[in-house]
């Protein structure tokens, strides 16, 4: 700093590391007081040694709380109020274990009264509220702040860009479906047309003439494959029908001549 010699600032530094120590001590002497309280009811093995880790949630709280003060949390920012209510909320449970350690030396656990009788029944959760306090910070924090704002930013970007996608797969159904609704005006306008008619009408009076000439009996030779109209169709059929009758007189009059020729009655010539 300005005006500070170079042996003011390391004195300066040394009061800062001695109080940090201080803090430390008490709050390691805060950890072993509570393995004191909660070793008897935990049984020797991993269990004792998962009751030490959380009996020391307090004093690496506490070590957070000092380093992160220099290189973590920053001035008038949410962590830091969070940063001194968690200071506060470690220095009373530790103040109560090591209140509540004396007066267990002294007497048993019937004879505690008031707070101490309350924080008996408490105590085992001291490691508890040291997690809560760390999850505050971590979540109060700048770095987490930022975090949390990229992360939003990508949510968006990811949002519209689906936002655009969806939009562009509509357009192409619209477009598509438009162009279906034209074709399709286009061919019923083409349905409609007068040249179209008329081939209908040709191939519908086709398509009669040949059901007639299947339903009168006559040789597919004779069956007309197509015609233009109804009437060529029928004079089509008449001149057939009227050709058809012809073979039938010949049978008849050959078959009178047999029947002369067997009763001795000479056939006379026929005149041509």
């Amino acid at each position: 700093m300005i005006g500070e010699s170079e042996n003011q600032i390391n004195n300066r530094q040394w009061v800062i590391w001695l109080s940090g120590a201080v803090v430390l001590a008490v709050s390691l002497l805060s950890c072993v007081t509570y393995i004191a309280l909660m070793s008897k009811a935990f049984p020797d093995g991993l269990f004792r040694v998962a009751c030490y880790f959380g009996a020391m949630a307090n004093f690496l709280l506490m070590l957070v709380l000092l380093v992160g003060k220099f290189v973590w949390i920053r001035p008038g920012t949410s962590q830091s109020k969070i940063a001194w209510l968690v200071t506060f909320l470690e220095i009373a449970i530790a103040s109560l274990n090591l209140m509540l350690a004396y007066a267990l030396t002294n007497g048993n656990a019937a004879s505690l009264q008031g707070p101490l009788s309350l924080w008996f029944t408490m105590a085992p959760m001291s490691p508890v509220f040291s997690m809560v306090g760390a999850i505050l910070l971590i979540m109060s924090s700048s770095d987490m702040q930022r975090r949390h704002v990229e992360l939003k930013a990508q949510d968006e970007i990811h949002a519209s860009a689906q936002e655009i996608k969806l939009q562009e797969h509509r357009a192409n159904i619209s477009i598509q479906s438009t162009y279906i609704n034209y074709i399709e005006a286009a061919m019923i306008k083409r349905l409609n047309s007068v040249q179209v008619l008329e081939t209908i009408d040709r191939n519908a009076d086709a398509t009669v003439a040949y059901v007639i000439a299947s339903m009168s009996g006559m040789s597919p030779v004779a069956i007309p494959e197509r015609r233009t109209s109804v009437a060529d169709s029928t004079a089509f059929l008449a001149q057939h029908a009227t050709t058809s009758d012809t073979p039938k007189s010949s049978d008849t009059e050959n078959k009178d001549d047999d029947e002369d020729k067997a009763g001795g009655v000479v056939a006379k010539p026929r005149k041509k």
